[in-house]
């Protein structure tokens, strides 16, 4: 299977309402959002897909790892257990979630997710989730009193399903630890 998705922009502000200068509106020309290839190998017993190219990629419930990048994605189910694992890499030309970045508006980190479910009845699955942040962002200009750099990493887990009728729950927990360089300086502390 082949996917892809064109996208167009067009936000009109109130006179005034814009943050910068004196535009007022807000247009961006047709451009891909996403396109991407798959592959199906799924059999009577066990669905095996893989999906590569630019994709909207989540993990667990999305507030872990929720977005559009350029990845590669396998995705395993075999009776009750899932498994879904991928290696991705932020939209270059997007802005970087740290906008004090020197050069914010380009945005240079790798991911690798995983995450395993069992489905414990028909209405209620659980799940384990692992994520792996790199922060790739070069400094340009070099600053010499501060450095930049996030690299996390996130185990959690979860479980979602449905009570009755249409009254569903989704519960998550996630751990967060790695190395960062705190603000106004150029050494580095532990995340946790």
């Amino acid at each position: 299977t082949a996917y892809l998705r064109l996208q167009t922009d067009y936000t009109d502000f109130n006179s005034g309402d814009q943050f910068e200068g004196d535009d007022d509106d807000f247009h961006r020309i047709l451009y891909v959002d996403q396109a991407w290839v798959e592959a199906d190998w799924s059999t009577d017993e066990t669905g095996f897909v893989v999906r590569g190219g630019r994709q909207f990629l989540s993990l667990g419930r999305g507030l872990l790892f929720n977005q559009v990048a350029y990845g590669l994605t396998a995705e395993l189910t075999m009776g009750r257990w899932g498994a879904k694992a991928f290696g991705a890499h932020s939209i270059i030309h997007d802005d970087d979630v740290d906008t004090s970045l020197t050069n914010a508006d380009d945005s240079e980190r790798l991911f690798a997710g995983l995450e395993a479910s069992y489905t414990l009845h028909a209405f209620h699955r659980a799940y384990l989730l692992a994520l792996m942040q790199k922060d790739r962002n070069d400094e340009d200009p070099e600053v010499a009193s501060q450095d930049w750099g996030y690299d996390s990493n996130y185990v959690g887990l979860g479980a979602r399903g449905s009570l009755w009728d249409d009254l569903g729950y989704h519960v998550e927990a996630i751990y967060e630890f790695g190395e960062s360089v705190a603000g106004g300086s150029t050494e580095t502390e532990d995340i946790q």
